[in-house]
């Protein structure tokens, strides 16, 4: 990267490096109870890895600090939430509002998601972690100061996305067999596997 003269990275990191603070089970599972006895969960808080994905990405982000501080390369490490994709219309469609928070909580429109990465490019810092979700509610990431050092104010929400949802063909394509469920939680292809 040095050698190559790259001057700034834009790393795509992920919401698993604190996810953990909120998780139930699993990494599908929110626990909004958190966020009613402590807050929103913040930049500085410690990491609270969900799984050794989230942990590698924690590695990442230290990998950035590390050339940010000794070589000068500029680095944003966005933490992602989840990006707009068919496969949130699918968990939507669960009978478990747990795994339905979670798609609410995580939710990045396209729209936003290219905005946080355009603010990302701009920005002249030598490094920043920041937030990469949509102004959801439920929420469980603070986006203060996201908002105020990025400058990153998103224009959507998971409410509207939700209201706007069709689940007209929307199963997810993938080799194994997943449950799909309608929007009132009924069953409509068990799983036989």
């Amino acid at each position: 990267m040095r050698r190559a003269g790259v001057s700034k990275v834009i790393f795509a990191s992920t919401n698993h490096t604190q996810h953990a603070y909120t998780m139930k089970t699993n990494t599908l599972d929110e626990d909004l109870s958190y966020v009613k006895r402590y807050g929103l969960v913040k930049l500085d808080d410690p990491p609270a890895p969900d799984s050794l994905y989230g942990v590698s990405k924690l590695f990442g982000e230290d990998l950035g600090r590390y050339y940010s501080r000794f070589f000068g390369i500029k680095v944003v490490s966005l933490r992602i939430g989840w990006a707009e994709c068919e496969k949130m219309k699918v968990h939507m469609q669960s009978p478990d509002n747990a795994i339905r928070d979670h798609v609410r909580v995580m939710y990045l429109s396209k729209r936003d998601l290219i905005d946080v990465t355009d603010k990302a490019l701009q920005i002249d810092t030598d490094y920043l972690n920041a937030y990469a979700v949509s102004d959801n509610n439920p929420a469980v990431f603070d986006l203060t100061e996201t908002r105020e050092k990025l400058g990153y104010n998103p224009k959507d929400n998971a409410k509207d996305w939700e209201a706007k949802l069709n689940y007209k063909n929307c199963m997810f394509p993938t080799r194994r067999k997943m449950p799909l469920f309608n929007p009132t939680g009924i069953l409509l292809n068990p799983v036989t596997e």
